[in-house]
Protein backbone atom coordinates (compact mmCIF):
# COMPACT_ATOMS: atom_id res chain seq x y z
CA UNK A 1 0.00 0.00 0.00
CA UNK A 2 3.10 1.96 -0.07
CA UNK A 3 2.19 3.28 3.68
CA UNK A 4 5.03 3.62 6.16
CA UNK A 5 3.03 2.22 9.19
CA UNK A 6 5.49 4.75 11.20
CA UNK A 7 4.24 7.77 10.27
CA UNK A 8 0.05 7.51 10.47
CA UNK A 9 -2.17 6.96 13.57
CA UNK A 10 -4.00 3.58 14.10
CA UNK A 11 -6.95 5.04 12.36
CA UNK A 12 -5.12 6.35 9.60
CA UNK A 13 -4.10 2.41 8.83
CA UNK A 14 -7.78 1.22 9.23
CA UNK A 15 -8.51 3.46 7.07
CA UNK A 16 -5.94 2.67 4.51
CA UNK A 17 -6.29 -1.31 4.79
CA UNK A 18 -10.30 -0.92 4.41
CA UNK A 19 -9.61 1.03 1.19
CA UNK A 20 -7.25 -1.36 -0.50
CA UNK A 21 -10.09 -4.44 0.53
CA UNK A 22 -12.86 -2.16 -1.10
CA UNK A 23 -15.18 -1.80 2.10
CA UNK A 24 -15.55 2.16 1.67
CA UNK A 25 -16.51 1.31 -2.03
CA UNK A 26 -18.65 -1.97 -0.72
CA UNK A 27 -20.68 -0.05 1.29
CA UNK A 28 -21.28 3.20 -0.47
CA UNK A 29 -22.76 1.22 -3.48
CA UNK A 30 -25.09 -0.89 -1.00
CA UNK A 31 -26.16 2.45 0.78
CA UNK A 32 -26.66 3.97 -2.47
CA UNK A 33 -28.87 1.56 -4.17
CA UNK A 34 -32.30 3.65 -3.39
CA UNK A 35 -33.54 1.87 -0.08
CA UNK A 36 -36.01 3.73 2.45
CA UNK A 37 -34.71 2.48 5.16
CA UNK A 38 -31.29 1.31 6.49
CA UNK A 39 -29.28 0.41 9.72
CA UNK A 40 -25.68 0.66 9.77
CA UNK A 41 -24.34 -1.94 12.98
CA UNK A 42 -20.63 -2.13 12.41
CA UNK A 43 -17.71 -2.33 14.84
CA UNK A 44 -15.39 0.39 15.32
CA UNK A 45 -13.16 -0.13 12.93
CA UNK A 46 -15.63 -1.32 10.01
CA UNK A 47 -16.98 2.38 10.99
CA UNK A 48 -13.54 4.19 10.21
CA UNK A 49 -13.42 1.70 6.98
CA UNK A 50 -16.83 2.80 5.79
CA UNK A 51 -16.95 6.61 7.03
CA UNK A 52 -16.65 8.33 3.45
CA UNK A 53 -19.98 5.80 2.45
CA UNK A 54 -21.72 6.68 5.59
CA UNK A 55 -21.55 10.59 4.48
CA UNK A 56 -23.28 9.37 0.91
CA UNK A 57 -26.36 7.33 1.97
CA UNK A 58 -29.37 9.53 0.13
CA UNK A 59 -30.86 12.25 2.04
CA UNK A 60 -34.42 10.16 0.96
CA UNK A 61 -32.92 7.14 2.67
CA UNK A 62 -34.25 6.89 6.32
CA UNK A 63 -30.71 5.83 8.06
CA UNK A 64 -29.48 4.82 11.82
CA UNK A 65 -26.44 4.11 13.01
CA UNK A 66 -26.01 1.60 15.88
CA UNK A 67 -22.09 2.48 17.57
CA UNK A 68 -20.73 3.01 20.38
CA UNK A 69 -20.47 6.75 22.30
CA UNK A 70 -16.59 6.86 21.02
CA UNK A 71 -17.76 6.49 16.93
CA UNK A 72 -20.09 8.52 17.09
CA UNK A 73 -18.63 11.19 14.97
CA UNK A 74 -18.10 8.04 12.73
CA UNK A 75 -21.27 7.78 11.75
CA UNK A 76 -21.83 11.13 10.12
CA UNK A 77 -25.42 12.45 10.10
CA UNK A 78 -27.35 9.40 10.77
CA UNK A 79 -29.86 8.78 13.67
CA UNK A 80 -27.58 7.38 16.19
CA UNK A 81 -28.66 4.47 18.21
CA UNK A 82 -25.87 4.31 21.31
CA UNK A 83 -24.33 1.36 21.82
CA UNK A 84 -23.78 0.66 26.07
CA UNK A 85 -21.43 -2.02 27.27
CA UNK A 86 -24.06 -2.09 30.34
CA UNK A 87 -27.18 -3.21 27.86
CA UNK A 88 -24.74 -5.27 26.63
CA UNK A 89 -24.15 -6.96 30.15
CA UNK A 90 -27.46 -6.64 31.37
CA UNK A 91 -28.63 -8.98 28.35
CA UNK A 92 -25.44 -11.30 28.85
CA UNK A 93 -24.70 -11.49 25.57
CA UNK A 94 -22.05 -10.49 22.82
CA UNK A 95 -22.06 -7.23 20.84
CA UNK A 96 -22.80 -8.96 17.57
CA UNK A 97 -26.29 -10.05 19.35
CA UNK A 98 -26.73 -6.83 20.54
CA UNK A 99 -26.29 -5.07 16.89
CA UNK A 100 -29.57 -7.96 15.91
CA UNK A 101 -31.55 -7.06 18.84
CA UNK A 102 -31.53 -3.81 18.02
CA UNK A 103 -31.89 -4.36 14.40
CA UNK A 104 -35.10 -6.39 15.30
CA UNK A 105 -36.71 -3.49 17.12
CA UNK A 106 -36.08 -0.95 14.80
CA UNK A 107 -38.06 -3.50 12.34
CA UNK A 108 -40.44 -3.80 14.83
CA UNK A 109 -41.18 -0.12 14.42
CA UNK A 110 -40.88 0.51 10.81
CA UNK A 111 -44.98 0.54 9.78
CA UNK A 112 -44.80 0.85 5.92
CA UNK A 113 -43.34 4.21 5.03
CA UNK A 114 -44.18 5.48 8.40
CA UNK A 115 -41.15 5.14 11.02
CA UNK A 116 -41.36 6.08 14.41
CA UNK A 117 -38.41 8.23 14.89
CA UNK A 118 -36.18 7.54 17.80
Amino acid sequence: MGLDVDSVTNDELVEAVGREKGIPQGLRGSLGEGYDLALVALGTKYLLSGREALTSIPNETTSFAYASKGSRELVGDRHWIPAIEAERSQFGTTWLKLRGREFRALAKNANGDELERM
